[in-house]
């Protein structure tokens, strides 16, 4: 999972989420990745601090028989931006996590 302000991260707009901010955007992804259909975005937004984000599953494929999804993750906070394309993979745990 995407850390709060990892290195490489401190400009954009994931660095400057609240914890609530952090929050719904976890929730939003997680549910991108659970049952999210392919080409479909989901938006969250915090009317507290204007900041705001959308998810869309790109595709599913599996990686050495471990599902995964690519995703388009859209974020705005505090004035910064950001648009990237990720692979998050299910661990041994059961959870999702950023893959290489």
């Amino acid at each position: 999972m995407l850390q709060r302000s990892p290195l490489g991260y401190t400009h954009a707009p994931i660095a400057r989420f609240t914890d609530h901010d952090m929050q719904l955007f976890k929730q939003t992804l997680n549910g991108v990745l659970d049952v999210g259909t392919v080409g479909e975005a989901r938006t969250w937004s915090n009317p507290d601090t204007k900041a705001r984000g959308e998810i869309t599953a790109i595709k599913s494929f599996e990686r050495d028989t471990v599902p995964c999804r690519r995703v388009a993750i859209k974020n705005w906070a505090k004035g910064r931006s950001a648009l990237g394309q990720y692979n998050f993979c299910v661990q041994e745990n059961g959870q999702w996590a950023a893959a290489s």
